[in-house]
Parts: structure tokens; sequence; C-alpha cells
């Protein structure tokens, strides 16, 4: 049986109340959300030191 893969998930959205429910829908779904930006810049930097799978916009 093979193991499913845990998928690195960053979010940007500058509202904060849409990122929180997202990253807790996500998190229900198996996903790991390894950050959350409200800018490009930030949303930058995570991407090189954390490498996500996935990116939301």
């Amino acid at each position: 049986m093979q193991e499913e893969k845990e998928y690195k998930v960053l979010i940007v959205e500058d509202e904060n109340i849409v990122a929180m429910d997202l990253s807790r829908r996500l998190s229900r779904l198996g996903y790991q959300v390894i950050g959350m930006a409200s800018n490009g810049k930030r949303a930058l930097e995570l991407v090189e030191s954390r490498h996500p799978d996935i990116i939301l916009m």
C-alpha cells in the first residue's frame, strides 16, 4: 500500500479571517499549512524558506 503524501500549503490572503478559515479547512482535509502571508513580499520569503507544494492565492 502506498503512503499518501501530506502536501505543504502556503496561503496568501490579505483578509486574516479568510486565511484562518481556509487554514482550518485544509488541515481537516489532511494538508499541512506551512504558512500564511498577507502580501506578496512575505509570500516570496515563505516560498524561499519553506518550499510549499501548493500556493493558494
